[in-house]
């Protein structure tokens, strides 16, 4: 499992991947396969994927 916190000094970033339609994960990619590995990396994608063809995201 992986946490996420909302942090309100991180509003404007988000905010901002909100309008350029870029996912936290994927704008995390580096950090998050530096400290997962590609393969976990690779299969939060897939996951991501599945949920957005069954419109949970």
């Amino acid at each position: 499992a992986l946490n996420y916190h909302r942090w309100d000094v991180c509003k404007v970033a988000v905010l901002k991947g909100q309008q350029a339609d870029v996912p936290v994960y994927k704008f995390l990619k580096e950090p998050l396969i530096r400290k997962f590995g590609q393969a976990w990396y690779d299969e939060l994608c897939d996951a991501a994927e599945e949920l957005k063809k069954q419109k949970y995201i």
